[in-house]
């Protein structure tokens, strides 16, 4: 198998594992030499590097100021309009929060690829005080009309673009293998924050209203502006400033390109399928809790935070629980974990629909929710390049809020219909029962393969040599952690990982434009050719031959 005549040049061995998009495939965990340090450890070195301690603090104050904010506007909105099905109410909140920012979120990933993060963390917030500040004088001044919307809006729709910002600087601030630890001590600390926020925001509403409380959150908003400014994130590159037109023309080219880098991703469009279907259930879940605990118990806002509180409790019991987990299990292992979870805690609500009941289910979901979204963040983090992480986590963001509104909407209207309670959350178990079997079939089959998958369940294990087939995308693996001084070790194909015995060939060569790493290798007594073009994570096989004469294995 002679080198390509496609104009090349040779690279170290080392070029392997340091293309743009960063290892692919659960890496971190086959790390010899680099024993695992304890989840203590992890979160114990997480906080001895300031810009994490400065990245959380931000988090922390902002998700504070959320969680106040949430409050008065719910209190507003929700609890104003006595007689009204709280589940369309609900949908309304969400819809005019949610829609228009998911319908532009998809061009704002391309300006966090684009912009100073920093300068996004600090002004972003500065803007959502001056917004919160206004909502007090609106109602002095008998304003409640379309501005008090067009205000909740902006405040709430910025909020997904700014922890879409967080989610891309992360990956800065930490080492790759700290990353699912680091997601969750950020997502732990933030839940926290939004519930102290919202019993904060309740206490106020019940006292002085709703309008007034949201004048607290705009002191939290600012507070996390100026925490933002210490964050140590770097720009990356910066791209040359153009007209309007241009940019926007090349905002619509790299979002599509964007898309495509995600969908040639197996594992990505796993887990965003996987954060689509928790959303939708999570949403049809939470107008089901909205409607029975405002309309038919009919409690107001202290208590409806309180019933909140307990959804963030079972959300922190599962962060707590995730790396625990994850150290016995791959993250993409979790997402059908999660959904059996989402089903067990709806099924024991179901049978008989009180507030006991409830209560106990919404944990269980809590915990189903926390255990399939960190995973697929970290999943996210870890297979794309940092030159399109923004546009990535902003598709993410445009598929979690649409969902959300989706599973929101079906109930609300289900509820217009005259449905109960109870048959309505045995309905929801049974989505999440089916989703983990479908989750759990899909990725023993991504992982494997048909071919593989198939024969594992004829408890007959393939032949590695039979799965090394021209076309096929595999991983590459690096035993101690795919770091740019590491060679490749092992192929990764069929849930099968076949020893590489020699590298024969190395180069980086490029083909109509685009650059890839190449590698002629041998495994599995053949003589394998890899390759990988820039933007993708996954490996090619492109060559599958004999071993030269007298060299066979």
């Amino acid at each position: 198998m002679p080198p390509s005549s496609r104009s090349s040049e040779p690279t170290p061995t080392d070029e392997m594992n340091e293309g743009p998009a960063g290892p692919s495939g659960p890496v971190a965990s086959t790390r010899s030499g680099n024993p695992q340090r304890s989840t203590r450890d992890q979160v114990r070195r997480l906080f001895t590097a300031s810009g994490f301690r400065r990245f959380f603090a931000t988090r922390m104050i902002s998700q504070l100021g959320d969680g106040v904010f949430q409050l008065s506007a719910g209190a507003v909105l929700l609890f104003d309009h006595p007689g009204k099905n709280p589940a369309l109410a609900l949908l309304g909140v969400f819809a005019v929060a949610l829609v228009p920012y998911s319908a532009l979120g998809p061009f704002v990933g391309v300006f966090i690829d684009r912009w100073e993060r920093r300068k996004i963390l600090t002004w972003v917030p500065v803007g959502r005080a001056l917004c919160a500040a206004t909502i007090p004088a609106a109602v002095l001044l008998g304003k409640r009309g379309w501005a008090f919307y067009l205000v909740v809006l902006v405040v709430l729709s910025s909020n997904r673009f700014f922890l879409a910002t967080m989610s891309a600087v992360l990956p800065q601030l930490v080492e790759e293998e700290d990353l699912l630890v680091a997601n969750t001590v950020a997502t732990t600390g933030g839940s926290i924050a939004n519930v102290v926020g919202q019993g904060l925001g309740a206490g106020i509403s019940a006292v002085t209203g709703g309008t007034f409380a949201s004048a607290v959150s705009g002191v939290a908003f600012a507070g996390s502006a100026v925490t933002a400014r210490a964050v140590p994130v770097h720009r990356g590159f910066t791209p040359e400033r153009a007209p309007l037109w241009r940019e926007l023309r090349d905002v619509v080219a790299e979002m599509v390109d964007g898309a495509r880098i995600v969908a040639r991703n197996a594992r990505v469009v796993y887990a965003l399928a996987a954060i689509t279907m928790i959303q939708l259930l999570v949403g049809a879940m939470s107008g089901v809790l909205v409607y029975f605990f405002i309309h038919v118990l009919q409690l107001k806002v202290g208590s409806a935070a309180f019933v909140l509180g307990v959804l963030a409790a079972g959300i922190g019991a599962g962060v707590v629980l995730v790396p625990f987990i994850a150290r016995r299990m791959r993250h993409d292992r979790l997402v059908p974990l999660a959904f059996a979870v989402g089903g067990l805690g709806n099924l024991i609500a179901a049978p008989h629909f009180s507030k006991l009941n409830a209560l106990i289910g919404t944990v269980l979901v809590g915990i189903s929710y926390a255990l399939a979204k960190i995973p697929v963040d970290t999943i996210v983090q870890e297979e794309m390049a940092d030159m399109v992480r923004g546009r990535a986590f902003s598709l993410y963001d445009m598929i979690f809020n649409l969902a959300r509104v989706v599973g929101i909407g079906v109930i609300g209207f289900a509820y217009e219909e005259h449905a109960d309670s109870g048959m309505l959350v045995w309905g929801i178990a049974a989505v999440f029962f089916l989703a983990a079997l479908s989750f759990g079939i899909w990725e023993r089959s991504r992982e494997m393969g048909l071919k593989g998958w198939w024969a594992r369940r004829k408890n007959r294990a393939p032949k590695p040599e039979d799965m090394l087939q021209p076309g096929e995308i595999v991983t590459v693996r690096a035993y101690a952690g795919s770091r740019a001084d590491e060679e490749p070790r092992a192929i990764v194909v069929g849930g099968h990982e076949v020893p590489i015995q020699a590298i024969d060939w190395r180069a980086i060569v490029e083909e109509s434009g685009r650059r890839a790493r190449v590698f002629v290798v041998r495994a599995a007594g053949r003589r394998v050719r890899l390759s990988q073009h820039e933007d993708d994570t996954g490996w090619q096989i492109e060559r599958v031959g004999p071993l030269p004469r007298g060299q066979a294995d």
